[in-house]
């Protein structure tokens, strides 16, 4: 699993709950890899250096390697919905 530097969390602030899926495999070359599914029920996600938070955020991200990818992710902000596929 990859190491996750204190400065995203000073950038990127989750609260609340979700489901997490975490899947480990190795390749003919013995290489380890992994992936990091992460589904939020409704969290609020706080992100400082915009001054802004994101309410009822719900969704699938899944990290594999360096690569993030968002499928169905919504979230509530300034009377509007964002959405990001």
């Amino acid at each position: 699993m990859p190491f996750v530097p204190p400065s995203v969390w000073q950038r990127m602030q989750p609260n609340g709950r979700g489901a997490v899926t975490a899947r480990l495999w190795t390749d003919p070359h013995a290489e380890v890899h992994y992936s990091v599914e992460v589904k939020p029920n409704a969290i609020a996600l706080t992100i400082p250096d915009a001054n802004v938070t994101l309410k009822g955020v719900s969704g699938t991200a899944t990290v594999t390697g360096s690569k993030v990818t968002l499928a169905g992710t919504r979230a509530e902000l300034a009377g509007g919905t964002v959405t990001a596929d």
